[in-house]
């Protein structure tokens, strides 16, 4: 933060976060409502929101656990939700990010079908 972003990359579990990101996430994070705690956003838009949302988790998220999630997501009112656990879905792990990664490709056919339905 002394240089007006927080290091992830260094740590090796994300990208650089600029300095007013970072605190915004910590603030959230903080909060027992995580992002709907926070009275600067409108958080009544997102009841309106008249898409459908599909949220998923993953069992060897440290950051989005189902929990978390949870959470995050009951502020939408369309929305379908899943959990995969990891060995169900022949996956050795996925963690945060893994979702975007090659070896997670199969679960993306998924996630077009439902686009697809819609």
């Amino acid at each position: 933060m002394l240089f007006g972003y927080m290091s992830w990359s260094r740590l090796g579990t994300s990208e650089d976060l600029t300095q007013g990101v970072s605190l915004e996430w910590s603030r959230w994070c903080s909060d027992k409502d995580y992002l709907l705690g926070d009275q600067l956003l409108p958080l009544k838009h997102y009841q309106q929101l008249a898409a459908p949302v599909l949220a998923y988790s993953f069992a060897d998220d440290n950051w989005g656990t189902a929990e978390a999630v949870d959470v995050m997501m009951q502020a939408y009112p369309n929305l379908e939700r899943r959990h995969l656990k990891l060995a169900s879905e022949g996956l050795l792990g996925i963690g945060h990010f893994g979702y975007f990664k090659p070896a997670a490709q199969h679960l993306w056919h998924e996630v077009i079908n439902w686009l697809n339905r819609r």
